[in-house]
């Protein structure tokens, strides 16, 4: 929203929360879900936007895919490309079709399907999903034929399509990487390791740079050229998970909205890339700009406090010792405020620079002692 009021646009946010915090910076606010896409259409109609920008979230980046094709308004993919971008079925059955790796996986649109189970072959465990949420919702893992019905039941549950995937489950550590397409070619790419506490499917913290070995770097980047060349990407941002085993990874997504979470704030303190300005130049339309950059020494943490359990918030304790190294800081709840789903909701975000790794890895271990939140 400051970036895109530093370019002198007035912003009309739309969403389905009027008591957020954020709604308080745009110029005006209306309660819109924006994961229907029909109801942000017939707001676009209304309000005749210049340009739609996403939020950190697949249904948003979706819903506005949906609008600016149907208005003729620049900065995505086409719809369908879109939908086979974020739906994870549809994924899937790219990677396999376009002879890219891909695992063991089941579609399913009906309860009744499971039928099918059998045939694929599938070695446990496996992860049951919704194709079309995020941050964990509906996900489970299974370890038996037994629990495999009451998984693809709760995912089904969660979908707001109503389809689900069952695919083989696979070890290793979350990764991301950051990039941006520009004329059929990645320009930029940052790479960071993820952490999870109390919800497995959803970042808490993460450490930047990755270290890790050049040429699994490059085949990484690689991979992503060709996925986005196969599937003629505009330019823009283009983000991707992944599980790193070794030297082997799997590519579990790739979208093409802003993370959240201050994403933003490590890639410029250690590149000097302005990326929130790039984000937007993609989905405005304009000409992106990448230029000559270079990693700084040191390295970020990027740290959103979890708790255990629902209740009220009676203790938020930033230990003196990383005071220093606290760059940008924003509570979304503090003392007295509740905490209604705790595996869902953000307490905050908390961006730190250390000029030495060994000393951030340190800190990072330490984390949640050093910002601790005690709820009752």
């Amino acid at each position: 929203l400051e970036s895109l009021k530093g370019r002198g646009l007035s912003v009309l946010l739309l969403n389905n929360a009027p008591s957020e915090v954020v709604n308080g910076y745009a110029d005006e606010y209306l309660c819109v879900d924006y994961s229907n896409k029909d109801a942000v259409l017939e707001a676009a109609v209304k309000f005749s936007p210049r340009y739609l920008i996403s939020g950190c979230n697949d249904a948003a980046y979706l819903s506005c895919a949906y609008v600016t094709e149907q208005l003729g308004i620049p900065g995505y993919d086409p719809y369908e490309v879109a939908l086979t971008l974020h739906h994870k079925d549809r994924f899937r059955n790219f990677m396999r079709d376009s002879g890219f790796s891909a695992l063991k996986y089941l579609n399913l649109t009906e309860l009744s399907q499971l039928s099918n189970f059998d045939s694929v072959r599938f070695t446990f465990p496996l992860i049951v999903k919704p194709v079309d949420r995020s941050g964990g919702k509906g996900i489970s893992i299974v370890e038996t034929r037994a629990e495999v019905e009451a998984a693809v039941s709760h995912a089904f549950e969660c979908s707001f399509s109503g389809n689900v995937v069952i695919e083989e489950f696979v070890n290793g550590e979350l990764k991301s990487f950051s990039a941006f397409w520009v004329d059929g070619q990645i320009l930029f790419s940052f790479f960071d390791h993820e952490f999870s506490k109390y919800n497995p499917y959803q970042v808490s913290s993460s450490l930047a740079p990755l270290v890790v070995d050049d040429y699994i770097r490059a085949r990484i980047i690689d991979d992503v050229a060709a996925i986005a060349a196969k599937m003629r990407l505009i330019d823009g941002l283009i983000h991707t998970q992944l599980l790193l085993h070794v030297d082997k990874y799997h590519i579990v997504e790739i979208t093409r909205r802003t993370p959240g979470d201050l994403y933003a704030s490590p890639v410029q303190c250690l590149t000097g890339i302005d990326y929130t300005s790039l984000t937007l130049d993609g989905y405005t339309g304009g000409p992106l700009q990448v230029d000559n950059w270079r990693q700084r020494e040191g390295a970020t943490i990027r740290h959103c406090p979890a708790v255990n359990s629902d209740g009220v918030i009676r203790e938020y304790l930033i230990d003196p010792e990383i005071q220093q190294y606290i760059i940008k800081q924003i509570k979304y709840l503090d003392v007295g405020d509740r905490v209604e789903n705790y595996k869902f909701q953000r307490m905050g975000v908390f961006i730190l620079f250390l000029p030495d790794r060994d000393k951030a890895e340190d800190i990072l271990q330490r984390i949640d002692e050093l910002i601790f939140i005690k709820v009752l």
